[in-house]
């Protein structure tokens, strides 16, 4: 099934609201990697805010975290979240793109 979004406002709404919520996955990004770099918040700002792709976020957040012994406790509750992080870029990605089937 082809939609426009002229064809479907709800469809046009949640779409814009789900690739819009990712602004606070970028949020949460950095909020995980400042509390690993154990900074004030000008660490991960220094650093991620360079860096354009939400996918090399999650890849510099992944390998800090796989590679850093300071905070094991929040290694082992964000490191399985990853994959499900990483499709949920890929989806939101999709759906910008018009990709989506």
């Amino acid at each position: 099934m082809t939609a426009t979004i002229t064809e479907n406002r709800p469809l046009a709404v949640n779409m814009a609201a789900y690739i819009g919520l990712f602004a606070g996955v970028e949020s949460f990004l950095q909020g995980i990697f400042e509390k690993a770099l154990n900074g004030d918040g000008t660490w991960a700002d220094s650093i991620l805010h360079h860096v354009q792709s939400i996918n090399t976020r999650i890849d510099i957040v992944e390998d800090f975290l796989r590679s850093c012994k300071a905070d094991t406790k929040l290694a082992k509750e964000i490191l399985p979240l990853i994959p499900r992080l990483r499709e949920a870029n890929t989806y939101r990605n999709k759906l910008g793109s018009g990709l989506i089937d």
